[in-house]
C-alpha cells in the first residue's frame, strides 16, 4: 500500500480481499482518495474512478461484512451442534488421536 503512488490504481478480486470490516474499507477507501489512488475490483466491477464505482463501493463494502459475519454465526452454530452430538473438531469422540492422523 506504501508502495502506490498518485494516479495509480490498486486491484482487488474482491471486498473482502482487502479488509475485514466495514470501518477499515471506508478508512482505507478515503485513504485512496485523498492520495488519488483509484480502487478497481474486479468482480465486483467498481471503480472509484467514477461516480457510481464510489457508491457501488459503499454499499458492497457493507454486503461483504454481513456475509463473512453470516459465515461465522453459521460455522459457530454448526460446531456448537456438532459438540451437542459428542462430535469434537469434526471428529467423533470415540475416534482416537492416531486414526484421526491416518485421515
Amino acid at each position: 500500500m506504501q508502495l502506490l503512488r498518485g494516479g495509480d490504481t490498486l486491484k482487488v478480486t474482491r471486498l473482502d480481499r482487502l479488509s475485514r470490516s466495514v470501518l477499515h474499507l471506508v478508512t482505507l477507501g478515503a485513504e485512496l482518495r485523498e492520495r488519488s489512488i483509484g480502487l478497481h475490483v474486479i468482480e465486483q466491477g467498481i471503480d472509484t474512478a467514477t461516480m457510481e464505482g464510489r457508491a457501488m463501493f459503499g454499499m458492497l463494502s457493507v454486503l461483504a461484512e454481513l456475509q463473512r459475519e453470516l459465515i461465522v454465526a453459521n460455522t459457530n452454530d454448526g460446531l456448537a451442534s456438532a459438540r451437542a452430538r459428542g462430535r469434537v473438531d469434526s471428529f467423533s469422540a470415540s475416534c482416537s488421536w492416531s486414526a484421526s492422523k491416518s485421515l
